[in-house]
C-alpha cells in the first residue's frame, strides 16, 4: 500500500524533485508556498518571466524585476510598489520599484 505524504513548503520555499525537504526559492524564481507531494519534477516553484530576477526567497511574481547595481551592492527592483516612498525606476514603458524606509 503507497503512503502519499502531504509535505508543506513556507512561502519563499518549494519541494525539489523527489524530496520531502523544502528549500528556499533560488534567485530568478518566486515559490508561493503549499502543500505538495513528491514527485519526480519540482513543486511550487516558478521563473520569473523576461529574463527578470528576483532575490532568494522570493514568494510571489511581484519579486521580479530587474537588478540595479550601485557600486559594491546590489538593489532588487520589482513590478509591483511596496513602500511609500519607493525608488521609481523606468525601463522602456516598465516601472520598477526599490524598496525605501525611514532612516
Amino acid at each position: 500500500d503507497d503512503c502519499v505524504l502531504n509535505i508543506p513548503c513556507n512561502p519563499g520555499y518549494y519541494l525539489p524533485a523527489n524530496s520531502q525537504q523544502c528549500m528556499q526559492c533560488p534567485r530568478k524564481f518566486y515559490c508561493p508556498g503549499g502543500t505538495f507531494t513528491e514527485s519526480s519534477a519540482d513543486s511550487g516553484i516558478t521563473q520569473c518571466p523576461d529574463n527578470m530576477y528576483s532575490p532568494l526567497g522570493s514568494d510571489s511574481a511581484d519579486d521580479c524585476g530587474r537588478v540595479l547595481h550601485i557600486g559594491e551592492y546590489i538593489l532588487y527592483l520589482r513590478t509591483a510598489k511596496l513602500t511609500v516612498p519607493s525608488l521609481n525606476v523606468q525601463i522602456g514603458n516598465t516601472i520598477y520599484y526599490g524598496d525605501m524606509f525611514p532612516a
